[in-house]
């Protein structure tokens, strides 16, 4: 008789996610977690995942330079966390500049 591999945790929840049809949206809402791991303290200090919806991260900055750096550095980004989930949840990322009221808002 043969005997079965064990099954790792992480192989095992993906199965059972992607069997009851949340897989994607399970995974968008862990690429909202992971925004501040991804990016770095540096970059977390001055925005903020919001939402995920349908593959598209919006993201709230603290000004408009920053908003704009992150623009140019989104495609690497989302590969960044598209690499960390290895899943392909994040299809764009929305910077949303909020100035002032940043501080409040996170």
């Amino acid at each position: 008789m043969r005997k079965k591999r064990p099954t790792l945790i992480a192989e095992a929840l993906d199965r059972i996610l992607k069997e009851l049809g949340i897989e994607h949206k399970v995974k968008e809402e862990m690429a909202l977690s992971c925004w501040s791991e991804i990016v770095g303290p540096y970059i977390a200090r001055v925005s903020f995942a919001e939402r995920v919806e349908n593959g598209v991260l919006y993201v709230k900055v603290e000004n408009p330079a920053w908003k704009h750096h992150l623009f140019m550095l989104r495609r690497e980004i989302i590969k960044k966390i598209n690499d960390h989930l290895k899943f392909d949840a994040i299809k764009e990322i929305v910077f949303i500049d909020i100035g002032q009221n940043f501080k409040n808002k996170v």
